[in-house]
């Protein structure tokens, strides 16, 4: 396990917005920190009401938001146009080349995101747009809703990945295998857990590399992203 503590992620400021970048990214740029496996970027996004962000340029990637709290305007050139609530989202493959703007939708209310982006598996494809729904239910499961299987009813996404949110809710200690050779990446979104009995906090995120399996315990209104990876 290799914590990365919210307080020693890199912050960027543009305008009125703040980022939070767990890895290097912009202007934030330390070469012990420049992802993990296959995902390259994971932060954490402040707009306050009105903001947004420039047009931006991507290809080649696999790219999440996650909205968690506020609503988000997202716009992007495969024709996407949709207003998000917390707990739903948007997946981009931008592939070979996409350009999205994404704003708070609220002149008042403060909008807080999660971007992830993720290498593909193959390059120059068609870009797309698929909606994300993942809302906080408390279920004490690991909710799929990315996966390159697109048969579990997830969004598809093109790497041999799965992403998912979780809501220890019952006090029991919740445990999820992990296959051999596989890892994954686990950021607190909101709340305070223990993992494998080391303590987290909101903003954190730990790689897991080679553990036979992920423990969670203490969760007190904890709100999780597991991303498992190859």
């Amino acid at each position: 396990m290799r914590i990365r503590r919210s307080a020693d992620r890199g912050l960027l400021e543009h305008d009125h917005a703040i980022t939070y970048a767990a890895f290097s990214f912009g202007s934030f740029y330390d070469p012990s920190h420049m992802g993990f496996r296959a995902l390259r970027v994971i932060n954490e996004s402040r707009l306050p009401g009105g903001e947004g962000f420039p047009t931006l340029h991507h290809a080649n990637m696999e790219i999440l938001t996650l909205v968690v709290e506020g609503t988000l305007e997202h716009s992007d050139s495969t024709g996407t146009r949709s207003t998000l609530a917390a707990g739903e989202g948007v997946l981009v493959s931008a592939g070979s080349g996409v350009a999205a703007t994404q704003r708070n939708a609220s002149s008042v209310d403060r909008l807080v995101l999660y971007h992830a982006w993720i290498y593909p598996d193959r390059q120059g494809l068609t870009p797309a747009s698929q909606p994300i729904r993942c809302q906080n239910d408390h279920s004490n499961a690991f909710t799929c809703f990315a996966s390159s299987d697109s048969s579990r009813g997830a969004a598809t996404i093109c790497q041999g990945v799965g992403i998912y949110r979780v809501r220890p809710s019952d006090g029991r200690p919740l445990i999820r295998p992990i296959d051999p050779g596989r890892q994954g990446w686990l950021q607190v979104l909101g709340g305070t857990v223990r993992v494998s009995d080391q303590p987290l906090g909101e903003g954190d995120g730990v790689a897991i590399d080679d553990l036979p399996s992920l423990k969670l315990s203490d969760g007190n209104d904890a709100d999780l992203l597991w991303i498992d990876l190859p």
